[in-house]
């Protein structure tokens, strides 16, 4: 076996220049097929990670059959016997009650069909990141657009006029800028501040906006357009509505709404709550509908004490989550309850991410058929050429089987430094966009965030990413080996003498 490999070794640089080619070539099959399958798995992890933390969760407990047909009426009792269950299972991380169901928000003479979801605000910022859906507005912004509510641009005109005194005192610009500010402060007719900033403007609005971005990029002041609603009693009556609900009922943050909903005891519930934020998570249906008021208000409204429409369960990797969601079944096993996963959960998201895989596989089985037919292409040549060569060995005595073997060696050389080194450079690629994603923009980008995926291209150094493209890769080498080594396996020594 040692003189097969040698001889092997040593017969790739007697054509160097063919051996180098079909490496090449190897390596960016490798290259581009781990690149893209990492690109492909690390973005799909991060559009998982993103749309179960939004809110729905990685997994959900709920009473047998709620998922098909909704209603408070299939609700869960909570109490210690459930939340030990979760408890006790390892890997769980958090957990959050919560109790939602469709209802009425009106606002003036604007009415929309809602779905009302009530949230235990402790618990959900440990749970999921509904909590930083609140929208936010940088300081350019706020300036320049004339729809953030007056009370919020007073506020973040007053902090910029105070860290531009205290950090750019030696800025004639910033000081004209700061000027302009207190003029715009002192009016209150919408009309006019919008004629008199942009005439007061005309001089000093590229160093206004200079100064503007600078505070934004120095202290990446982004003010709050509200906040989630508060645990307790005392704020029963706060709202957070999706922005574009709120843009649909024209209303603003400080508003009073008045939410209508069927409670749990069929009886009609009401209340009024004053709105104190605006979500945007990118999914849009979500953002037209939703509205999140505090666990307590929700128990009131639907008179659902001590209940649950859902338990949203909080893991500590996606890898592990089919064992726990087999350990909380089995916990709760005796019982009317059922453990759904995100995949049930979410099913259209689900097939999305199904079907554009299916894509991706399709793509890198054409590269590396592509691939197979070069190094077929190598091998025959290979072979041919040396026809007189192995009639000679044959003649002298060597069998087929060894001129099989060192063939097949010289094909699995080529195969391991080609995957080696591409692997090692899609490794770096892969490093990388894990840490840089890519981010896109125009028409692409809203239609991903409408589909509820993230406009970036992430990837990921999962050792999978690697490893099966790779044995796909050297497997397809094999196969191509097949034929070769027919023809030599039934090389005659006159023959291959004569072969010219």
């Amino acid at each position: 076996m040692k003189l097969i490999l040698k001889l092997a070794w040593r017969n790739l640089f007697r054509n160097w220049r063919r051996s180098l080619i079909t490496i090449i070539a190897v390596f960016f099959a490798s290259f581009l097929a781990v690149g893209m399958r990492g690109m492909q798995i690390g973005t799909y992890d991060a559009n998982i990670r993103n749309m179960v933390n939004i809110y729905n969760g990685y997994i959900q407990i709920q009473k047998l059959g709620y998922k098909e047909n909704p209603s408070l009426n299939k609700s869960i009792k909570y109490d210690d016997k459930l939340i030990q269950s979760i408890k006790s299972v390892d890997g769980v991380e958090a957990y959050s009650r919560r109790i939602q169901s469709e209802g009425l928000i009106g606002f003036g003479s604007n009415t929309n069909g809602v779905l009302i979801a009530g949230i235990d605000p402790v618990n959900e910022a440990k749970t999921t990141s509904l909590s930083q859906k609140i929208m936010t507005v940088s300081m350019k912004s706020a300036i320049l657009d004339i729809s953030v509510p007056e009370h919020y641009r007073e506020e973040i005109f007053r902090r910029f006029l105070k860290v531009s005194r205290e950090k750019f005192a030696d800025n004639s610009d910033a000081q004209k800028s700061s000027e302009l500010i207190k003029n715009y402060l002192l009016m209150r007719d919408k009309t006019k501040i919008r004629n008199k900033i942009l005439d007061s403007l005309s001089d000093s609005y590229s160093s206004l906006i200079s100064d503007i971005e600078k505070f934004d990029s120095k202290y990446g002041l982004q003010i709050k357009t509200g906040r989630m609603v508060k645990p307790g009693y005392q704020d029963i009556n706060e709202m957070v509505l999706g922005y574009k609900l709120m843009k649909n009922l024209k209303a603003t943050i400080g508003d009073t709404v008045v939410g209508l909903s069927q409670g749990f005891d069929g009886s009609m519930g009401n209340m009024k709550f004053r709105i104190v934020g605006a979500s945007k998570t990118g999914i849009d249906e979500f953002d037209r509908l939703s509205c999140f008021i505090n666990i307590d208000a929700a128990e009131e409204l639907f008179a659902m004490h001590n209940r649950a429409t859902a338990v949203v369960v909080k893991i500590d990797a996606l890898k592990n989550m089919p064992e726990i969601k087999n350990s909380l079944s089995d916990n709760l096993a005796d019982t009317e309850y059922i453990v759904l996963d995100w995949t049930e959960l979410m099913p259209d998201f689900k097939q999305s991410i199904e079907f554009d895989n299916i894509t991706g596989i399709l793509t890198l089985a054409i590269l590396v058929i592509i691939v197979a037919f070069g190094i077929l292409n190598t091998l025959l040549m290979s072979i041919t050429e040396r026809f007189r060569e192995f009639g000679v060995m044959l003649s002298l005595g060597t069998s087929n089987g060894l001129l099989v073997r060192v063939v097949f060696f010289e094909m699995v050389f080529i195969t391991i430094i080609g995957l080696f080194f591409g692997n090692i450079a899609a490794f770096g690629v892969n490093s990388w966009l894990a840490a840089n994603p890519i981010e896109l923009g125009g028409h692409y980008a809203e239609m991903m965030a409408e589909t509820g995926f993230l406009p970036l291209m992430f990837s990921t150094t999962d050792f999978g990413v690697f490893f099966r493209p790779s044995i796909l890769i050297f497997f397809v080498s094999f196969l191509t080996f097949i034929y070769p080594a027919f023809r030599l396996f039934h090389l005659e020594a006159l023959k291959g003498i004569r072969y010219t």
